[in-house]
């Protein structure tokens, strides 16, 4: 550092450069930094069922564990190994980059206002620049004080300070299985990203040639979006829930955020559109019953913020000053004002329930990882797989049954047995022709609507043609093929495991005031008696998503005092601390703290210059508390030491 003194005033100037460097390692313990038996990026399913060795580890598709199932902690195939990688899982690619660099420069200086020093005025500033939050680029925290000393007795403070404090690795890369909650496993989670849920936005969409206007070979189609009558089926779908109102399907979720079904049958295994006249979502808690969201809130679900720096804006009006001959007072009082407040871990995963039954179907997944956009193609009235017009001439499908000038209509699938070859009647040409299969209509292989007879579903050497066709796992499930790799190879279906997510929310703007009061009084040199108030406020954290107000995780008022006598027969303090009553709640963790008070007792003997006696009396009236919600509860501890220095 460097001293100058500037005349008629006197200024010290002091200033630095700091650079800090963080590498954790937990190697996929704790933070997304090494294998964790996770499918991070949702590809596992499909390079586990592309024939191709694809971690040149020479096996060809290895199993892993089911992509469902995957880091539950069991073994779920029985094969002696607990949530073992296959390939897709645990790639490097899946990794966090959990080092950061943070360089700082900052200055201060403190200069005497006037010539007896009894007004200084002092200054400061940071720059500040993290590597992991490059869009925040430069942060700027500057401060300055104004000092007040009357006499050699007293002293006032007034100061004002802008100042950042960044998120941890922990809070942006933790990467934690903690157990299930709904049938579905409960992952804590880093929130580097936020979670931009997905929307329909028909709004964006490139409405090109409708259907009916295409070949009905097929043959030029691939690259086309398809749509009928101005409505692009492969961003919503066709499902057309009846609300009995006049407001189309269409009109109702646009804009709307789109879910992951995975259990209501009236719909395909797909990313489809919330219609709130069906669905509404609920917002699971750890500590509650958790939250049914109305319509109107169901559609407008917000965003969980990624987290940002912490700007805190600061004030403080500070005493100090002896207020009788052998008493020394201090009060300071501080209104701090907080940008981008991090929260506790809390739900990030939206559930769906249906409104009538408030059954579960689905969630809203935080991110796209193998979710296949673009959504909604497993059942929308398009032949995505285009083997509807091989197959029309044989099944009679060409009459337009809707008359929308699309001869493509809803419910034209049919099943094709490759087993047999059969003569079937070709309504385009008027003629019988032999075709190497065997083609049976849903009817015929007892189609009810969900289900077919087992012993067609069960064969592999069936399939299913047309629009939207049924599959034995899947339902009514055609999806578009999307590009993987480069390619269009798999089907556009979600393949990421379904899963609640925990993690920090960004709260937002937040106001804290409190008062720190303390005394010391000197009775004597060997006798001294202190004490410190505390009274702390804040407004209260309010969760977009529970759409509840959350505690502050600290107590309103807290006060202590102490006795500390030195004799010669050693040096003893009595010391009496009390905490108010307060909420706590922290992730998985909530419930009430306090009010407790605890009593404590010390003494300290010297034996001689090179042993030493202590006894520590922890709560000796054993007031039983826990100072946070799943600690261990305290009472009275004893403890003796004896000491030697040479």
């Amino acid at each position: 550092f460097i001293i100058r003194e500037f005349l008629p005033f006197q200024t010290e100037f002091v200033w630095g450069i700091e650079f800090n460097r963080t590498m954790p390692k937990t190697f996929g313990t704790v933070l997304n930094d090494g294998p964790n038996g996770y499918d991070n990026d949702g590809d596992s399913y499909y390079l586990q069922n592309n024939k191709i060795d694809d971690n040149g580890d020479g096996n060809i598709d290895e199993p892993g564990e089911q992509y469902i199932a995957c880091c539950d902690g069991l073994d779920n195939n029985n094969n002696g190994q607990i949530d073992e990688s296959g390939e897709g899982v645990d790639e490097p690619d899946e990794f966090d980059d959990v080092n950061s660099n943070q360089i700082g420069l900052y200055y201060q200086t403190n200069t005497a206002l006037t010539w007896d020093k009894k007004w200084e005025l002092i200054t400061a500033a940071r720059f500040d620049y993290h590597d992991q939050l490059t869009d925040e680029g430069l942060q700027f925290g500057p401060k300055i004080g104004l000092f007040y000393n009357p006499s050699d007795l007293y002293s006032l403070r007034f100061t004002f300070g802008r100042a950042f404090t960044t998120p941890s690795s922990t809070l942006l890369h933790t990467d934690l299985y903690i157990g299930e909650q709904l049938f579905f496993p409960v992952y804590l989670r880093g929130n580097k990203d936020g979670t931009p849920y997905p929307r329909v936005d028909l709004d964006n969409i490139d409405v090109t040639t409708p259907t009916y206007l295409l070949p009905i070979d097929n043959s030029n189609a691939t690259d086309c979006i398809q749509t009928i009558d101005e409505w692009c089926y492969k961003q919503i779908g066709y499902y057309e829930f009846d609300d009995g109102s006049d407001v189309s399907y269409t009109d109702r979720v646009d804009g709307a955020p789109y879910f992951y079904n995975i259990q209501d049958p009236n719909a395909p295994t797909d990313m489809i559109p919330i219609d709130t006249s069906v669905y509404q979502i609920f917002i699971p808690e750890a500590n509650g019953d958790g939250v049914y969201y109305t319509p109107e809130e169901t559609f407008n679900l917000p965003d969980v913020e990624p987290l940002k720096s912490e700007e805190i804006h600061s004030w403080e009006v500070g005493f100090k000053g002896m207020i009788t001959e052998k008493t020394i007072m201090t009060a300071d009082y501080y209104i701090s004002h907080y940008l981008d407040f991090f929260s506790p871990a809390t739900f990030i995963t939206p559930v769906v329930v249906k409104r009538d039954t408030e059954e579960l179907v689905g969630f809203i997944p935080p991110n796209e990882h193998g979710l296949q956009a673009p959504y909604g193609t497993s059942w929308d009235g398009v032949d995505n797989d285009f083997d509807w017009g091989i197959y029309a001439p044989y099944f009679g499908w060409n009459d337009d049954k809707d008359g929308d000038g699309n001869p493509i209509d809803n419910g034209e699938w049919g099943f094709i047995d490759y087993q047999n070859t059969s003569t079937v009647y070709n309504y385009e040409t008027s003629e019988y022709e032999e075709l190497n299969v065997t083609l049976y209509h849903p009817y015929e292989v007892g189609f009810t609507g969900t289900s077919i007879d087992a012993q067609y579903g069960e064969s592999y050497l069936w399939e299913a043609v047309g629009v939207d066709e049924w599959h034995p796992q899947q339902g009514l499930n055609e999806a578009e093929m999307v590009a993987f790799f480069g390619t269009d190879s798999i089907p556009g279906r979600p393949y990421a495991p379904p899963q609640i997510l925990l993690a920090s929310m960004n709260y937002g703007s937040v106001w804290m005031q409190g008062l720190d009061a303390g005394f010391t009084h000197i009775f004597s040199k060997d006798l001294i008696f202190d004490g410190n108030f505390s009274w702390y406020n804040s407004t209260t954290y309010y969760n977009e998503l529970t759409k509840k107000e959350e505690p502050i995780n600290a107590p309103k008022y807290k006060w202590n005092f102490s006795l500390k006598y030195a004799s010669k027969f050693g040096d003893m303090a009595l010391s009496y601390r009390h905490v108010d009553r307060f909420e706590w709640q922290d992730g998985l963790w909530a419930g009430t703290i306090g009010p407790y008070n605890i009593f404590d007792f010390h003494y300290n003997y010297t034996i001689n210059d090179n042993l030493k006696l202590s006894m520590s009396a922890l709560n000796f009236l054993n007031d039983v508390h826990r100072e946070m919600v799943g600690g261990a509860k305290l009472g009275r501890q004893v403890v003796f030491r004896l000491s030697s220095s040479f």
